[in-house]
């Protein structure tokens, strides 16, 4: 296979490759690469109800992000599934980029938030409740809590009324958790989170078109993050499970739901054993199989989609992973080929478009892919690619923005940051270019371009024995550097 551009890797779903990681300790630039092991911990300490100190761990965490980083707001995410809703909060105020933060501040609170505000005792009484519900099979102990603290109750909290909903779904009462999760979206219509429970809850009382009513509301919310997007997309998949009769496309829905919700593990091994002498059937769960082998196994990636083709024609998975695979081998007019197939069988979602504006670009049709990024982008503004494209290949004086707007979308999108990066550096704000240089390196610390853009700062502050040094490590992670930088610019080169 020959070696794809870095920015096509950076997009496309590639082969994860464990590269050293290179400790980084000249001129204050020092990483703490124990950042994110130190948030695994807090993780487990809530796992195992030790809810107190998780939360002041993370607190301890949120405060020292001495650059106030934006990468916290994925932090945000998790924390508002737990209850720390003092938390987010903190992090929300930490953010000095509206510009940035603003979609998933948004889309965290219309998701999560209770709508009567709690101390953090309160808030921590019920995140120990939370944990014993979904970590620690203590759901029925945690119920009890909950209803026999009448103060938090008569204060007509919401959260709790969900909390208890919760728990009671979860040890299958559910007449019971009927009655308290209505309580709560009494409370608090327009929480999704409730809506989701009631709709599990409905579908456990085998009350299919209610469920499939909530469904349809709720896939009417826009959110502009993908990780709530997945939610639904996932809850979709559960209700189909839930609802459909034969046998093994229930399989196909539960492993698709296991895949949204980020277990590939389980989504594959529902499928495989999914397989059965039914054709028809096989047909999807092999081309669903191909997706989910794509950031482990190329060759099974492959494999599963071919096998989807021999097993009752093309689908859109089928077809999108063979197109993908190949723009990864570079054979971009077969890859093209096969995606303008695939984007026949798909609906409000636009991926295959998104992979042919790519190819167009790395054929050197730089007009066609900028004129399809705007198609895309008018019908989903959340293509946040698209603003990123648009900013390196046009000359467009608003950059900044662009790029700004990419990561409102997607703050865990890299190359915006570098970008970003080299922008201020340009400028000679270089305080302002290292924060966002570090922000990229924070989601990826093998990355090669971390250390070529802090390079081009050195270099630029005439520093050059370190901008060397830098170059050094960048050439040890990436030895065909210079060439790929090169291409990413695009119009700028």
């Amino acid at each position: 296979m020959k070696k794809c551009s870095g920015i096509l890797l950076s997009i496309l779903i590639a082969v994860c490759v464990s590269l050293p990681c290179f400790p980084d300790v000249i001129e204050g630039y020092g990483i703490d690469y124990n950042r994110k092991d130190a948030y695994t911990l807090a993780k487990n300490k809530f796992a195992l109800t030790n809810v107190k100190t998780a939360h002041d761990e993370f607190e301890t965490m949120i405060e020292s992000s001495t650059n106030k980083d934006f990468v916290l707001l994925d932090t945000a995410i998790m924390l508002a599934e737990y209850g720390f809703f003092d938390l987010t909060d903190n992090i929300f105020s930490k953010m000095d980029d509206y510009e940035i933060s603003k979609f998933y501040i948004e889309d965290i609170k219309h998701f999560y938030y209770p709508a009567k505000r709690m101390s953090v005792n309160d808030l921590l009484f019920l995140a120990e409740a939370y944990s014993n519900i979904m970590y620690n099979n203590y759901a029925q102990e945690a119920v009890l809590d909950v209803i026999n603290n009448t103060e938090l109750l008569r204060e007509h909290s919401d959260y709790a009324f969900y909390i208890i909903a919760l728990g009671y779904y979860e040890i299958k009462d559910i007449e019971q958790a009927q009655n308290y999760i209505s309580i709560a979206l009494s409370l608090n219509p327009n929480n999704v989170n409730y809506k989701i429970l009631k709709t599990k809850i409905l579908l456990e009382k085998k009350n299919k078109k209610q469920a499939l009513k909530l469904l349809e509301e709720i896939k009417k919310e826009h959110f502009k993050i993908s990780e709530f997007q997945n939610k639904i997309l996932a809850l979709e998949q559960f209700v189909l499970y839930k609802t459909e009769k034969h046998e093994k496309l229930k399989d196909y829905h539960l492993g698709y739901y296991y895949f949204l919700e980020g277990k590939t593990g389980f989504a594959q091994k529902v499928l495989l054993n999914a397989l059965s002498s039914n054709k028809k059937v096989n047909k999807d769960i092999y081309a669903l199989l191909g997706i989910t082998y794509l950031s482990t196994s190329i060759q099974q990636a492959r494999e599963n989609a071919e096998k989807s083709i021999k097993n009752g024609g093309e689908t859109f998975h089928s077809l999108y992973t063979l197109g993908l695979l190949q723009l990864q081998n570079e054979k971009y007019k077969s890859g093209l080929k096969l995606l303008n197939k695939a984007k026949k069988y798909e609906k409000n979602t636009y991926n295959a478009e998104r992979l042919i504006a790519l190819a167009y670009r790395f054929t050197g049709k730089n007009k066609n892919a900028i004129k399809l990024w705007n198609k895309l982008l008018s019908k989903q503004p959340e293509i946040y690619e698209g603003y990123y494209y648009i900013a390196i290949d046009t000359k467009d004086s608003n950059k900044e923005a662009l790029l700004k707007k990419s990561l409102s979308y997607n703050v865990n999108y890299s190359p915006a940051y570098y970008k970003l990066g080299e922008i201020y550096i340009d400028r000679e704000n270089f305080d302002l270019a290292k924060k966002y240089i570090y922000n990229a390196h924070y989601i990826d610390e093998n990355d090669f371009r971390y250390y070529y853009y802090l390079s081009q700062l050195e270099s630029q502050r005439g520093n050059k024995e370190l901008a060397d040094n830098y170059i050094n490590m960048c050439t040890r992670l990436e030895p065909n550097y210079q060439a790929i930088i090169d291409r990413e610019k695009g119009f700028e080169k």
